[in-house]
């Protein structure tokens, strides 16, 4: 069975239009994947930063001047004056 020319030109110009469009496929496709990594990324940065402010944060309520700022500060206590000593019976 002998493939005319005319046939075989078809034939690869249809592969090579097929092939082309999944070019281009295959290239928005990557781009996309380019912008959502770009996104991620940012949101990946914004999330350390984050966490690392937290951790400034906890470590900080840990300090016990700051435990005794705040509970002057914020819930108006000191330290009593003088001591009663109760006796319940």
């Amino acid at each position: 069975m002998v493939v005319s020319q005319k046939t075989a030109v078809r034939a690869l110009v249809l592969l090579v239009t097929a092939s082309a469009l999944l070019v281009t496929i295959v290239k928005d496709l990557n781009r996309a994947a380019f912008i959502e990594l770009d996104g991620l990324q940012g949101e990946n940065t914004a999330l350390r930063a984050e966490w690392g402010r937290l951790q400034l944060e906890y470590s900080a309520f840990g300090m016990d001047g700051r435990i005794e700022m705040l509970a002057r500060a914020q819930a108006g206590m000191e330290y009593p004056r003088e001591i009663i000593a109760v006796e319940v019976k």
